[in-house]
């Protein structure tokens, strides 16, 4: 065991001990953990078992005992580990865990399926039995699990009676198929195994729903009323066509009334979107020659089935997993490569043992070796993990993964706090840590309106709106993935970050005037170059229909602009791990924000000198004309001198210039070792201030051009006009006198 998971196995076993029955043990425990500043972690360990009344323990022994005995053991130390038990103070406290994961589809609609009810079962773990994980990669995890009597089938059992109750059913299943439509033209009928008498009132109720529209919208006398009052006459005739249907269901039905009864209930959860996923053509009602009632039958009469658990001890590998490569073998399931079950033992099943839309987002498949496309075989299991989860490849939409990222400190983040906070109407639907982004804005083409999504590019909208919904703080500390058919694209944290900066400071809107906005486009794919100045320029220079003008921008505005430039050379800089091309990117772009800091000062100084005396023209056109002179120093000062009355300019730490300021000052003493003590000081508003000359921007220069080539000048130079132009938005934004 290491000092983390020491730690871990403390925390979890406290979680299971009444805070009656907590001793000195427990306060060492603690205050080591604060004294060490993992305290937040500990909270969050605790949080994560709903360890409630141990936290509210814990603040008291926070409150009124400040301090503990420093000759007490430590209890890290007083723990070892025998075999799979580990002891504490000479006592059993629990045992670890090894399981490995038995299923590993490669179909990526299945793979989150079974990704996400995992990760929902190691957080039913946590919350029933206090459990928490030592460590965990794609193929296994390994859990410590307080006290000695945990068995997996039992617990399994018990979170199946949990995933698919009547109300996890409905977050999970019923607000999918209300959200979304998963084909245009619908799909035929699909019948799942159900594993709780909830999933097959929720079938029951889907087919309920959809019969309901069918009977009571769909007919003619309805679809072609002319007037309110024939639709209304059509509404309550098909209405009583409706009731008589499901009366002589109810008939039908003598032994399960009562299911019945509740499934009717159900189906008035499913709305429109919901009860029209079937296609019409196929899925009809018995007086349209179609099954809809003997689906209802079947399902409401079938008994409940058992779903196996995906992970299995790892000294119980099976070794009948290896079987023969190829995607045509008969009997195996062609989404998890298990055996399928004999007819003998599914006969009681009455749906197909096929692919549908729930299980891959494209069920036709063309198979190896196969003469044609055709519906693989689908074993019972995953049938019912597909039902569960709400995470589709379908209608447009897109699936992105977060994973926590590793501190320096072995901390994580969990994005499921983050995601728990988040409406349905702006991220669609969340399972564990997937998010399910339906793209809800449309621009107008000849064709009709086309999902912004695909016009713009999925990357570059799924970039957008996972910036624009999740804060800087936690984007940066998470890894995460899109999934874009069957690849997956890894979208860089920077990119996400830069992104969310972006939008605090200008608020673009993503349609103007029925289209894309096309600064914003620009900007999207700067930033995905790495190109954070030209993004900022681009926007910074936008009209106002496009983004929020800067001369309207408030104080967090402004210095979320600053945070911006500080966030870009901080990350290029994190993001090179040995990658020299881009750790050399991140040492110009500090080089841009210093030159940036100097130079402004000037242009600043002449801007307010000239507003004196000058009108709004005069101050734009010689503030431009200064900017485009700071390709060379010499030129830069005589501009500046013509306007200027001396060669000394003062730089100031405001918050809308703050990083700027900082890398010039560094600039000055650390690379051209000046003294800057007589310099600096603090004007009556109590800002930091520093006075640089003439002589300054000409070290600096000749400092910089050893540094680099001529292309990486002309580089550098082109930055820094960018730089400044942003600055000087608000001035250039406004229409002259």
């Amino acid at each position: 065991m290491d000092s983390q998971q020491r730690k871990k196995i403390l925390a979890a076993h406290f979680a299971g001990i009444n805070p009656d029955e907590l001793t000195t043990d427990f306060e060492v425990f603690v205050h080591g953990m604060r004294q060490a500043k993992r305290y937040e972690q500990l909270k969050q360990w605790w949080e994560e078992m709903d360890a409630l009344r141990v936290l509210r323990h814990t603040e008291q022994v926070m409150k009124y005992k400040s301090e503990v005995n420093k000759f007490l053991t430590n209890p890290l130390d007083l723990l070892s580990q025998q075999k799979d038990t580990i002891i504490f103070k000479d006592k059993p406290i629990g045992k670890t865990y090894s399981y490995y994961r038995t299923v590993l589809p490669q179909e990526i609609q299945i793979r989150v399926a079974y990704d996400t009810l995992i990760e929902r079962f190691m957080t039913f773990l946590q919350h029933e039995k206090c459990a928490i994980r030592l460590s965990e990669n794609q193929l296994t995890v390994t859990l410590f699990i307080p006290k000695i009597n945990f068995q997996l089938e039992n617990e399994w059992q018990q979170f199946i009676q949990f995933a698919y109750s009547e109300e996890e059913l409905y977050k999970s299943f019923t607000l999918f198929v209300n959200s979304m439509k998963l084909t245009n033209r619908g799909f035929g009928y699909v019948h799942f195994p159900s594993v709780t008498e909830a999933m097959k009132l929720w079938q029951a109720a889907f087919y309920i729903a959809t019969l309901k529209e069918r009977v009571i919208r769909y007919p003619d006398n309805y679809r072609k009323a002319k007037t309110d009052e024939e639709r209304e006459s059509a509404f309550k005739s098909n209405r009583e066509e409706l009731k008589q249907l499901l009366d002589g269901l109810r008939t039908e039905l003598r032994t399960n009334e009562l299911n019945f009864d509740k499934a009717v209930r159900l189906s008035r959860r499913f709305n429109r979107t919901g009860s029209s996923q079937f296609s019409y053509g196929t899925v009809k009602p018995r007086s349209k020659k179609g099954k809809i009632e003997d689906k209802i039958i079947e399902i409401l009469e079938e008994p409940v089935s058992h779903l196996n658990c995906p992970l299995a001890l790892v000294d119980e590998i099976a070794q009948n997993h290896i079987h023969v490569a190829g995607d045509t073998i008969k009997n195996r399931c062609y989404s998890c490569g298990r055996h399928l079950p004999p007819k003998s033992e599914t006969c009681y099943f009455k749906g197909k043992l096929e692919a549908n839309r729930f299980v891959f987002s494209d069920p036709s498949q063309r198979l190896q070796s196969g003469s044609g496309q055709a519906q693989p075989s689908i074993c019972l299991n995953c049938l019912v993990v597909a039902f569960g989860c709400p995470i589709k490849l379908a209608g447009g939409a897109i699936i992105v993964r977060l994973v926590p990222q590793t501190d320096e400190e072995n901390q994580q983040i969990l994005p499921e706090k983050y995601l728990q906070m988040l409406t349905l109407g702006e991220l669609n639907l969340i399972a564990g840590r997937y998010l399910l982004i339906n793209c809800r804005e449309f621009v107008r083409e000849r064709g009709g309106a086309t999902p912004v999504s695909e016009k713009i590019g999925q990357v570059q909208y799924t970039l957008w709106r996972v910036a624009r919904t999740l804060p800087s703080g936690t984007l940066e500390k998470m890894d995460l993935t899109l999934f874009a058919g069957e690849s997956e694209i890894p979208l860089p944290t920077r990119h996400l970050v830069w992104l969310s900066y972006l939008q605090d400071s200008f608020s673009p809107r993503l349609i103007v005037n029925g289209k894309d906005n096309m600064r914003l486009c620009q900007a999207i794919r700067l930033i995905q170059k790495d190109e954070v100045i030209a993004a900022i320029y681009t926007l910074a220079t936008a009209e106002s229909t496009e983004v929020t003008p800067i001369y309207d921008w408030s104080y967090s505005e402004k210095r979320s602009l600053e945070e911006l430039r500080e966030k870009y050379c901080t990350l290029l800089e994190r993001s090179s791990k040995g990658d020299k091309i881009m750790a050399k990117q991140a040492a110009f772009s500090y080089d841009v924000a210093a030159l940036t800091g100097l130079t402004y000062a000037y242009c600043d100084y002449v801007r307010r000198v000239l507003e004196k005396s000058e009108p709004r023209d005069t101050v734009q056109r010689e503030v431009k004309k200064l900017i485009e002179k700071v390709v060379n120093a010499s030129f830069f000062n005589y501009e500046a001198a013509d306007v200027l009355p001396r060669t000394r300019a003062t730089m100031f730490r405001n918050d809308d210039n703050y990083f700027c300021y900082d890398r010039a000052k560094q600039l000055l003493k650390e690379t051209l070792k000046l003294e800057l003590s007589g310099r600096e000081g603090q004007n009556e508003k109590g800002q930091e201030q520093l006075a640089v000359y003439f002589d300054d921007i000409l070290n600096a220069y000749a400092e910089l051009s050893q540094k680099y080539n001529k292309t990486e000048q002309r580089k550098l130079f082109y930055q820094l006009k960018l730089n400044l132009h942003a600055k000087f938005a608000p001035l250039f934004n406004q229409k002259g006198d």
